[in-house]
């Protein structure tokens, strides 16, 4: 263009007249009818036409973008960042495709990837949320033991499970469902739903195997706390590998790539790039439950001490006052009383041979009464524990199996587990009394030797009441279910109103005999609530090894 004008000005002489001439012609030109635009476009640049302007109109105000004639092509920086989201499409087309996300073009869903996200996924999610959900809440529940096995080599246990009980939520899994069923590709509204769901599984990605060897290991406590029967155990531990793998080896990255297509950028699994999309905080990073347990836990023993420190002291005789004696309970003393009165007449010729002498006992010796009442359950009361004449009934409330003599038998191992280890409180004061008679010893050491022996017998005394307090409160716990069921529903105990007939010759003699089965569960219930009641809150509690003057001396009165 501007070789054209040069041309021009040199056919009609332009170029060779002076400026005076110049004037003259110009002043011509205004004197025939010539007009001039007024520009304030600078000479040696030009305008160039604004964007969706059609040629011959002129463009609005103010969207003139003036250039120079050596800028470069305005065009240039946009193909290469159109170039670049090519590049990422095509790459996130060939994945989704390898991953059976969509099929060929990538226009719509892959069938086979909407059907898994309605069944095998879907079922894969449920059964893990099912097997975590119940370690850590309802009957089932071992969260407290899963929480205190959460350390050193398993310091992740309890994190994992209760991070996986949370990537199942039935309220966005149907939204995510629905949104997949159409088989179109999502569009970018949905991308924070699926970023909710994708950053559960992300943030577990990298520690699938710690997730596994959780579940496992949470299984493994549930089985041996006895929350869950070691056929489930054994069911489950077949099918928690595959649940896993379905959801960090399949569903994970066809997710990641969905994701990347709404997006429209192609950002690598693990990336601090995808980090910062996903907007991952403090508390999405693994160790943050762990830590803000221990912090809780802390806390609550923090305040126990300082209430400990600032409570006033109080006599145990007020502390006691201040629990109200059950119902049920005050039925059951005399029950107790009797117990302990035959105890008593049986066992008051008891030979020194004898391998369980009581009579080394004082009887203000809170283990004296405990194993009284201990020896009088075993012989007359745990047989309605055992006994195959008493017939239940398995039933399902909730959803949950309800088997009593089942958990009956379980409390009959635990009773003899407990009754054992209070036994061993008869050694530790047949130790105390060969110390006293030992000849050989000096004063210094039979002083050092009586005070360790001495140590242990508080030991045995405080552990085995507070595990035989356990026991019956357990035993109580099962007999009143039947008990509630058999005022109600009457669906668990088959045999209410038989008599029990026991053989003399084999079982010698029984209290029970000839009571109707519901009174002799009744029974039982009464005497264990009692003997629980007694070793949690009454003279057989506390850190002591012997029951208080005041107490024997309203018992005598």
């Amino acid at each position: 263009m501007g070789k054209d004008i040069d041309d021009t000005r040199t056919r009609i002489g332009v170029e060779g007249l002076d400026e005076e001439q110049r004037k003259k012609l110009f002043r011509n030109f205004i004197d025939h009818g010539g007009k001039v635009e007024k520009s304030s476009i600078d000479r040696g640049t030009f305008v160039r036409p604004s964007p969706g302007v059609p040629a011959g109109k002129k463009a609005p105000p103010g969207t003139h973008l003036p250039r120079s004639r050596t800028a470069a092509p305005a065009e240039s920086t946009p193909k290469k960042k159109r170039g670049k989201n090519v590049f990422a499409s095509v790459r996130i087309a060939i994945r989704g495709r390898f991953l059976k996300v969509w099929g060929v073009g990538a226009k719509n869903l892959n069938e086979r990837f909407v059907a898994d996200v309605k069944s095998r996924i879907k079922d894969a999610i449920i059964d893990i949320d099912l097997i975590t959900t119940s370690m850590l809440h309802g009957s089932s529940s071992a969260a407290r033991e899963i929480l205190s096995s959460s350390a050193g080599e398993h310091s992740l246990l309890y994190e994992c499970i209760v991070r996986l009980s949370d990537i199942y939520d039935e309220v966005s899994w149907s939204d995510f469902e629905r949104l997949v069923s159409t088989r179109r590709i999502p569009k970018a509204s949905a991308i924070s739903l699926m970023k909710e769901l994708f950053k559960k599984l992300y943030i577990l990605g990298q520690y699938r195997h710690a997730c596994t060897l959780s579940i496992l290991k949470g299984i493994e406590i549930q089985k041996k706390h006895r929350k869950i029967t070691p056929e489930d155990a054994a069911r489950l531990y077949g099918g928690v590998r595959s649940r896993i793998d379905i959801l960090f080896d399949t569903f994970l990255p066809q997710l990641h790539v969905l994701l990347l297509r709404i997006d429209g950028r192609y950002l690598a699994l693990y990336s601090q790039k995808l980090d910062d999309f996903l907007e991952l905080g403090v508390s999405d990073r693994i160790g943050y439950i762990t830590r803000r347990e221990r912090k809780k836990r802390a806390e609550a023993l923090k305040k126990v001490k300082e209430r400990m420190r600032e409570a006033p002291s109080r006599p145990v005789q007020d502390e006691r006052e201040e629990i109200k004696v059950p119902k049920h309970v005050e039925r059951g003393l005399p029950i107790i009383e009797e117990a302990l009165h035959t105890f008593e007449r049986e066992h008051v010729s008891e030979s020194e041979a004898n391998d369980r002498n009581f009579s080394l006992l004082e009887r203000n010796d809170k283990m004296y009464r405990t194993l009284a009442l201990l020896e009088q359950f075993d012989s007359q009361y745990s047989l309605v524990l055992t006994t195959s004449k008493i017939v239940y009934n398995i039933d399902f409330v909730e959803q949950k199996k309800v088997d009593i003599k089942e958990e009956l038998n379980h409390a009959y191992i635990l009773f003899n587990e407990a009754r054992t280890e209070a036994m061993s409180y008869l050694e530790a004061v047949r130790g105390t009394t060969r110390a006293q008679d030992d000849k050989r010893l000096t004063e210094y050491q039979r002083s050092n030797l009586l005070e360790k022996l001495q140590k242990k017998r508080l030991m045995i005394s405080r552990n085995s009441r507070n595990r035989v307090a356990a026991v019956m409160k357990r035993t109580e716990e099962v007999l009143s279910t039947v008990i509630t069921d058999y005022s109600s529903d009457k669906r668990l105990l088959q045999n209410p109103e038989e008599r029990l007939r026991f053989d003399p010759n084999i079982d010698g003699f029984k209290k029970l005999e000839s009571k109707r089965t519901i009174e002799a569960i009744v029974e039982t219930f009464l005497y264990a609530s009692t003997f629980a009641f007694l070793l949690r809150y009454g003279q057989l509690s506390g850190g002591g090894m012997f029951i208080e003057k005041e107490e024997q001396a309203d018992e005598e009165q």
